[in-house]
């Protein structure tokens, strides 16, 4: 990042310090700061003390500072002030200030202030405001520096009604005794810790340095599981712990006084910590030819790697271990080389629970890595001295043809184009032919390197490579109203140029990962696989296929739909009350193969993606999804299970068929046929709030893509059939909801996007000329689901796949809460108690509570070992009824089929016999045991063994579905609102008003030198910073809870950020919980200010799910 040299010629800090407007105010502040410590500390009394429960260290007692202020003496003169002042200060000096009487230290500094109304130019600090780049380089840094603030990532959202289950989350849930690496993304530090548990929902660790951190959101790229296995280790640091409590200002402001447990108390832990350290130093240093480049050793495409796949290329085989691979020790060492300096080309994307083997790294390209020193020694060359003269410019600067192709595009975008400083155009305001400007071989691989700055999001904040974009876009000198040259402008840099669309999202660049390249023109590029006809094998399970041609299919879905890859039909027993339901699935993986180039691509996609405008397909292939997707005669493979009218599963089984007759109906014709259906849904209302901007398109409805049927159009047994399977799957909601589903699903904000009146042309050097723009609605929807035979039915065809696998031991990706089984009678409590109530009301829990119930759970995860899924009140789950658009579905299928395949050649040889099971055990949700063995499963002839899931297959599939759901639900859907929210408020478009002037805002937090919160418009987060907060309140004086009148003050779509300015206060929120409730007493001049301090004492409430 750079200062913009469009107000004034750039100047370091030093030089800004030195301008003529504030050389006496530095001085004068300096003084001012100087004099009210030595106020501060010459008349203060002691105050109460607390006594943690333990001696302290020397030199870092809390006592001192506490109990002896009153014996240090500062006595300061004005000539010791001038010495100290630098030079070019020592000739302004502060106006003289008569004492007076009766005035506090606050008073006296406010009268100083108006007596000098002089403005002051502050020096930039080293600190950067949130967001923003970090100097993280000519600034000492130190593990020492690490404090709580620093770990604690509360920008974070927490999942409650999570039906995808699906963590958003890059930390996974930590455990006491895990070991750690606490990590601070301001100063590219990382601290080993290891856990002591949670509690009242905060995490609590015990670093190598001595020190201890708390952590409602810890972020951590490194953690090795159970490091700690002896309980006994942990407890004399727990039992110094100076407090439990949830509250996280308590716990900053303890560790502050230096609070917490000794070296002493945790010397056994600090001991094991530093062998671990000192053995992956010593690996470290043993390797060090490759570690050190570790990128030269590396396949040169850019790929997802896990740590352990990485140690392959990196460290010699004699270091494994017989059956666990490498030892997390030497794993340290591979991810300490990875992310010492700069890790703009190994980025960090997570871990799973399966060990560090499992992290993952996006691993850049080698022609990407040459591409940024390529640049940036073009660059230097441009701002070289020696390359003034303009005959060496000509000859040695290959940056300034590529400058001014730059300029040209940039002005002739302005003239239909406003340029705005919240990271998008403002919209067209005429039309020009497109340029047809031939862009250099040079200008490609610049603006290549900006794309990785300001829409990839390679670069840290803490890179060395951030000033590259900043030095390119000052070297334009277009960009003069901008504050500061930041990836923000960068852009909008692109997008004036052509290279991105006006519209663009940048999710879509910063959320793509390797092996998936996106069409800036929409959506994604096919890959070359995908452009040759699909190869589909002949139909394995064709000899296994079970004729239900005399059932009804009723396939429910939106009549738009193309993949219909799951339906419903309904079969008597012969017992009164009690039905077999058949949930038929598309069945692709009986001609797609695990290793065929479909799969391969399904495995890369993930998912389909549903944001809206850039809709891409898992299975492209509009042939192959015409060929699985239901219909008369097509194969399928159904889940079946046998039901009682209360819901309760009495049997299942999992059978290959082929269907016969179909019926296509929507889920409101299906409501309008039979009735209301009592689910025990309590009913919720739907805000009436629209943002809308653009033209709207036609109002013709999208051809039905199958003959629909409606109500009056069903026979009488079609009705009978759908108002029995109505019945059951409110029967089985009611069963969830006893066991602890969420009750309900609350409203969100969703957006609808359409370029029908917007126009892409695409120019001869394949950049873009888009004219007019797209038409965005905003508005609330429910995101509960179709209607309960779709939502009930399709859960109970998951849950009825991972029973079938778990009884034959078959490894496959379950859906698992890590900790929700050992805290089941927390969640029941926590949930009944606190959570559903609100969401039953309308409300959205609080942030606070969301984690806390995230922590109870243990968030959600994939893994070959089931467990429990609370929130969604079933045993034990899976994800199996839509193959045709994830790939998880895939796997459960690939594996099942292998099942029923080894079954089926099991059969007897007798006529009439049955095929053989491969049952090997019951279902017990509190006794859950892990699958077959890799032997096992290999003699099965399963594609895939456990080992290979867990250590190969989760670990991409677990980074690849958080980036689709973040894309399509979260990061991509709110550029999509704030692009909208930019074009109303910005730049006058759509209806007049439907922005308010005013907002209401709620506090969330008040940390990290900004107000977090959310305002009352589509539930958006906003926050407050100190330029805004200035004159209103101090930051300190913001409590959590707080309700403001606010203002917008800026939108950055770019960074996905509202900023408000606050107007008054509407309600104060609970007073903040403190240490020491200081009270001020002015007295006359030369005595002592007395400051009272009423101890608030801090117990332990201690709530540790993990000792249960």
């Amino acid at each position: 990042m750079m200062r913009s040299a469009g107000r004034q010629p750039y100047v370091c800090w030093q030089c800004l310090s030195r301008k003529e407007s504030g050389q006496h105010i530095a001085l004068n502040a300096r003084k001012a700061r100087v004099a009210s410590l030595s106020s501060l500390a010459s008349s203060t009394t002691p105050r109460p003390t607390r006594q943690w429960g333990h001696e302290r260290r020397q030199g870092l007692s809390t006592s001192t500072s506490l109990l002896d202020r009153k014996k240090i003496r500062t006595e300061i003169s004005d000539e010791a002030l001038e010495d100290f002042a630098l030079p070019y200060l020592q000739d302004s000096q502060p106006k003289k200030t008569k004492k007076s009487a009766k005035l506090s230290i606050r008073q006296r500094l406010k009268q100083w202030e108006a007596e000098n109304p002089e403005p002051f130019n502050s020096i930039p600090s080293d600190f950067a405001l949130p967001d923003r780049p970090i100097n993280a380089f000519t600034s000492k840094r130190s593990e020492h520096m690490l404090e709580m603030e620093n770990i604690d990532n509360d920008n974070a959202t927490a999942q409650v009604d999570d039906q995808d289950l699906i963590d958003t989350q890059v930390t996974p849930r930590v455990q006491a005794g895990d070991l750690l690496e606490l990590m601070s993304e301001d100063w590219n530090i990382g601290v080993l810790a290891v856990c002591l548990g949670s509690f009242n929902g905060i995490d609590h660790f015990y670093a190598v340095t001595g020190k201890w951190f708390a952590s409602s959101n810890v972020k951590s790229g490194f953690i090795v599981k159970k490091f700690i296995t002896n309980p006994a280790d942990l407890q004399p640091v727990i039992d110094a712990l100076p407090s439990t409590v949830g509250d996280m200002s308590i716990l900053v402001e303890l560790q502050k006084l230096r609070a917490g447990p000794t070296r002493e108390h945790g010397a056994g832990l600090i001991t094991k910590m530093l062998d671990f350290q000192n053995a992956s130093r010593q690996i470290f240093l043993n390797n060090i030819e490759r570690l050190s480049n570790a990128y030269r050793h590396l396949p040169e495409e850019e790929q997802l790697m896990t740590l352990g796949e990485i140690a392959e290329f990196l460290l010699p085989p004699k270091l494994k271990q017989s059956s666990t691979g490498f030892p997390p020790a030497a794993l340290y060492a591979v991810y300490n080389s990875l992310t010492f300096e700069d890790d703009a080309f190994f980025r960090s994307l997570g871990q799973g629970t399966a060990g560090p083997s499992s992290i993952i790294f996006q691993v850049a390209a080698t022609s990407d890595i040459e591409n940024v020193a390529r640049v940036e020694r073009m660059v230097r060359d441009h701002y070289s001295p020696e390359l003034l003269d303009r005959k060496s410019r000509r000859e040695h600067d290959r940056l300034e043809p590529v400058l001014k192709q730059a300029r040209l595009a940039i002005d002739h975008s302005r003239k239909m184009r406003e340029w705005s400083s919240h990271g998008m155009l403002g919209p067209t305001t005429r039309v020009l032919p497109a340029s047809t400007y031939s862009w250099s071989q040079d200008a490609l691989t610049v603006i290549g390197v900006i794309h990785m700055w300001a829409a990839s999001d390679v670069f840290p904040r803490n890179s060395k490579y951030q000033w590259i974009g900043a030095a390119v876009l000052r070297a334009l000198n277009r960009y003069q109203d901008a504050d500061v040259l930041d990836a923000t402008v960068g852009w909008t840099f692109l997008q004036e140029i052509g290279w991105l669309m006006p519209w663009e999202i940048h999710a879509r660049h910063s959320l793509r990962l390797p092996g998936l390249q996106v069409n800036r023109a929409g959506g994604l590029l096919p890959s070359p696989e995908e452009q040759q006809p699909a190869e589909l094998a002949q139909d394995v399970l064709a000899p296994l296929r079970q004729d239900f041609s005399a059932s009804t299919v009723y396939c429910i879905d939106a009549p738009n739909a193309k993949e219909i890859d799951d339906g419903v039909s309904l079969e008597k027993t012969d017992k009164e009350g009690e039905y077999w339901i058949h949930v038929h699935i598309a069945d692709p993986t009986s001609r797609i193969r695990p290793d065929s180039p479909l799969a391969k691509r399904a495995a890369l996609m993930t998912q389909t993606s549903y944001l809206p405008g850039h809709v891409d397909k898992m299975i492209s292939d509009e042939a192959v999804v015409a060929e699985f997707s239901l219909a008369p005669g097509r194969p399928s493979l159904t889940f079946s299970a046998r039901l009682n009218e209360e819901g309760t599963l009495l049997d299942h089984k999992i059978t290959p068929g082929r269907i016969g007759d179909v019926v296509y109906i929507t889920p409101q014709d299906v409501a309008n046929a039979v009735g209301p259906v009592d689910a025990g849904i309590p009913k919720v209302s739907t805000p009436d709030v629209v943002l809308e901007v653009g033209t709207p398109p036609s109002a013709e409805d999208e051809a039905p893509t199958r003959k629909m049927t409606k109500p009056d159009e069903l026979s009488e047994q079609n009705v009978k059939d759908l108002e029995i399977l109505s019945k059951l799957a409110a029967a089985i909601h009611k069963v969830r909801i006893q066991k602890g589903s969420v009750p309900i699903f609350l409203p969100s904000p969703s957006a609808d996007f359409s370029l029908e009146n917007a126009r892409i042309e695409h120019t001869p050097s394949g950049f873009l000329a888009c004219t007019n723009d797209p038409y965005i609605s905003v508005k609330y929807s429910v995101s509960g689901g179709l209607h309960p035979i779709v939502d009930d039915l399709m859960g109970t065809a998951n849950q009825i796949a991972a029973l079938w696998c778990y009884e034959r031991g078959i490894p496959i990706p379950y859906r698992t809460n890590l900790l929700a089984a050992q805290n089941e009678e927390a969640l029941r409590a926590y949930t009944q108690d606190v959570i559903y109530p609100q969401l039953v009301a309308g409300k959205q829990p609080s942030l606070e509570e969301r984690r806390t119930l995230r922590n109870l759970l243990g968030g959600h995860d994939i893994a070959a070992t089931p467990t429990f899924i609370y929130t969604m009140g079933v045993d034990i789950y899976t994800k199996a009824t839509s193959p045709l658009r994830r790939y998880s579905d895939l796997l459960v299928h690939w594996q099942i089929q292998a099942a029923l395949l080894e079954e089926h050649k099991r059969q007897s040889r007798e006529q009439g016999q049955s095929p053989q099971s491969l049952v090997m055990r019951k279902f017990d949700k509190y006794n859950l045991k892990p699958p077959m063995d890799d032997k096992q499963a290999a003699r099965l002839g399963l594609p895939f063994t456990a080992s290979h899931l867990e250590n190969k297959v989760f670990p991409h599939l677990r980074v690849r579905e958080r980036h689709a759901k973040n894309l399509a639900n979260n990061e991509g859907r709110n550029e999509l609102i704030l692009q909208a929210l930019v074009r109303a408020w910005r730049f006058g478009e759509g209806k007049k008003g439907q922005v308010p002037e005013k907002f209401t805002y709620t506090v969330v937090n008040a940390q990290n030198a900004c107000v977090r919160g959310r305002i009352n418009y589509f539930d958006l987060w906003a926050e407050i910073d100190l330029e805004n907060l200035a004159g209103f309140s101090l930051i300190s004086n913001m409590r959590v809870g707080d309700v403001l009148t606010v203002e917008l003050a800026d939108v950055n779509v770019h960074m996905r950020k509202i900023v408000v300015k606050p107007v008054e206060f509407i309600k104060r929120g609970p007073e903040r919980r403190r240490l020491f409730a200081e009270h001020e007493q002015q007295q006359e001049e030369g005595e002592e200010e007395q400051a009272e301090g009423e101890y608030i004492d801090v117990v332990h409430e201690v709530l540790q799910p993990e000792e249960r």
